[in-house]
């Protein structure tokens, strides 16, 4: 019976034997193919541990999906590099010819990876700084809509036409970015903060700062109490709304800590006749149709009467599905008696 030394030799012959293989007239040693399919098998397998490994931090660590996605991204890059430069050195490329294939590959990548990896960056900023999350109600320049989606690379807006718009998320970072969402817990969290810092003040002993710190004691104390009250009144109308909307299906980007308060303006005839009283009216329909509150304030009456709206809801999908028909409302309402 062959023993397993024997195997062994008879392939170190068989490999040191010098087999040539011809593919396209292009000559390789077999143990230079044999070595390069098992570096390749190799890289693979790397990759996949790797990704293995990333998935299960992400899922324990609860970092951001966008995050993940560009990890991944940056690893699947690195791959390719590798497996390139692995190809280049096995089949033995005189250097003049590596140089230049180096710098082809290199420039191409540079080339198309640039905005890639700008909007990663981008992404990364994004998750970590929160101007805006998933089920927020944003304007980023002339985009209006509700967030849809955060991938590394581009930000998914859903506007109340029925459009979807893709936004690279670089793009998003140059822009101003109106977020119409409330997080009651940054909030909550703001309050706590001022609260530790007038701890700190107060137990600062030093004579020559006494003043100065009792000046910024007040203005943190000021603060304090506007929040509280704002938050106050977000919360208790947030659990009106709630109760209200109890008999109403609420979507999926409704969420435990967040209202959403939609502010848009119209521009309306000053020769109109009792337009505060239309408002009004339209004011207390919409509260028991659509179950949510729109607060109407006149900010300008210099050659038009501009109306302020401000549509508070627990539901981002309200403002999709509504806006339009309350705008075509106050029209509707104001001229429908006024020829």
């Amino acid at each position: 019976m062959t023993s397993i030394a024997e195997i062994w030799e008879k392939i170190e012959d068989f490999l040191s034997s010098g087999m040539i293989i011809t593919i396209f007239n292009w000559s390789i040693p077999l143990y230079t193919i044999i070595a390069l399919v098992l570096g390749i098998i190799g890289l693979i397998l790397i990759f996949q541990l790797l990704k293995r490994l990333l998935y299960r931090l992400a899922k324990n660590s609860a970092f951001p999906a966008e995050i993940y996605n560009g990890l991944l991204f940056l690893f699947r890059l690195l791959f390719g590099i590798l497996l390139i430069w692995l190809i280049l050195k096995l089949l033995d490329i005189e250097s003049d010819y590596l140089l230049v294939i180096s710098g082809i590959v290199g420039t191409a990548i540079a080339f198309a990876s640039v905005k890639t990896i700008n909007n990663f960056i981008a992404g990364l900023w994004i998750a970590l700084s929160t101007p805006y999350l998933y089920g927020d109600y944003v304007k980023i320049d002339n985009v209006e809509g509700l967030v849809v989606k955060i991938t590394s690379f581009y930000t998914r807006i859903k506007t109340y036409r029925e459009n979807t718009i893709l936004i690279p998320n670089l793009s998003c970072i140059n822009s101003n970015i109106v977020n119409y969402s409330i997080n009651i817990t940054s909030i909550r969290n703001k309050i706590e903060m001022l609260k530790k810092q007038i701890e700190n003040l107060q137990k600062n002993k030093n004579k020559k700062l006494k003043s100065s710190n009792m000046l910024r004691i007040a203005q943190f104390q000021d603060e304090i109490n506007e929040k509280e009250l704002i938050l106050k009144n977000i919360e208790d109308f947030r659990s009106n709304l709630m109760n209200r909307k109890t008999s109403v299906s609420l979507s999926s980007f409704v969420q435990v800590d967040k209202v959403i308060r939609y502010i848009f303006t119209l521009q309306l005839q000053k020769k109109l006749k009792y337009v505060e009283q239309k408002l009004r009216r339209l004011q207390e329909e919409w509260y028991h149709k659509y179950h949510f509150h729109v607060d109407v304030n006149l900010i300008d009456i210099r050659s038009h009467f501009i109306y302020e709206f401000t549509l508070t809801t627990l539901d981002p999908v309200d403002i999709l599905k509504f806006y339009p028909g309350l705008v075509n409302d106050v029209y509707k309402t104001i001229y429908k008696k006024s020829n």
